[in-house]
């Protein structure tokens, strides 16, 4: 959803762009050294597009889920999301490759006097068939012969409209009742043009409770 909003006046200098601390899913009890769940790294999750560097030298992961940037997903996958935050980033044209200034609040984004757009970071686990030992596993919870990845995901533009705002809605007043990991949903990837250039965009479908059991896994594993 792009946000316009007329600026000020008054010359107001860009702001460096803000790093977010936001929880890790994962545990660190089994590091030495002092570790903690600060210093571990969430894997990411991406769609592979035409632009950006992601897809070079992998053409095939055009249109699908990738994981880490290394391990492609297919075009569908089961998920549970288990937590969601609201952001704000600068609103740059199609194809520009600076990164963007990006804001806590709504009024630090006004502030700035720059064009921006919501966005939202999206915390879920993947369900994935039980590794066998041949492949890479990154589960962190196994339950009913799946192993469920955990993975980060910052959804803008159409991306923010097609997930945040039915998860918002469906948490709220919907059929989750106020527990984000009470629902499995799918997520497929569907091609779209506009003016010439073509992408994918998720799609996001209700797809059954998850069992008592997995919901209280997930609470204790993630700390929801």
């Amino acid at each position: 959803t792009k946000v316009t909003e007329a600026p000020s006046q008054a010359v107001v200098p860009a702001a460096p762009a803000q790093v977010v601390a936001v929880p890790s899913m994962v545990s660190a009890a089994d590091l030495g050294g002092g570790f903690t769940s600060r210093d571990m790294a969430t894997p990411y999750l991406a769609i592979g597009q035409k632009t950006g560097t992601l897809c070079d030298g992998h053409a095939d992961w055009i249109g699908q889920f990738v994981y880490d940037k290394a391990f492609p997903l297919g075009s569908s996958i089961e998920v549970v999301f288990f937590d969601m935050r609201k952001g704000y980033e600068e609103d740059l044209e199609y194809g520009d490759t600076n990164i963007p200034h990006r804001w806590d609040t709504v009024e630090a984004a006004r502030a700035s006097g720059l064009p921006f757009r919501e966005t939202a970071t999206l915390d879920m686990l993947i369900a994935r068939p039980q590794s066998d030992g041949s492949g890479p596993d990154f589960s962190m919870i196994e339950f009913g012969g799946k192993g469920y990845w955990p993975a980060r995901w910052v959804v803008r533009s159409t991306a923010y409209g097609a997930t945040a705002k039915i998860l918002a809605r469906d948490k709220g007043i919907g059929w989750l009742k106020g527990v984000l990991c009470s629902g499995f949903y799918t997520i497929s990837t569907e091609r779209r043009t506009n003016k010439g250039n073509s992408f994918y965009v998720p799609v996001l479908k209700a797809a059954g409770k998850v069992p008592d059991e997995l919901v209280a896994q997930i609470k204790q594993k993630c700390g929801v």
